[in-house]
């Protein structure tokens, strides 16, 4: 038995608000990061390095979570809320 991770990338939370602020921003959209209290029993800053190679390995060719990922997502969000 083998087991696989299925993810290609990993960010921390700090880093994809960052992303989501850029990209929004670039989009003309007001983006706003609040910070919240952790509510995970574990350190706040802690050494996480998950492997991931078993599927790269199989011949997986990964979507990255580019900007121009993030945008579409974000306008894709962006209309869905315009039409509620």
């Amino acid at each position: 038995m083998r087991i696989f991770n299925q993810f290609t990338e990993t960010f921390s939370v700090n880093d994809l608000a960052d992303k989501v602020v850029h990209v929004g921003r670039q989009l003309g959209l007001e983006v706003a990061v609040r910070s919240l209290p952790n509510p995970r029993k574990e350190a706040e800053e802690h050494y996480y390095n998950p492997a991931h190679t078993g599927l790269l390995e199989m011949g997986l060719q990964p979507n990255y979570l580019t900007d121009d990922v993030l945008a579409s997502m974000m306008e894709l969000g962006n209309a869905a809320q315009r039409t509620n």
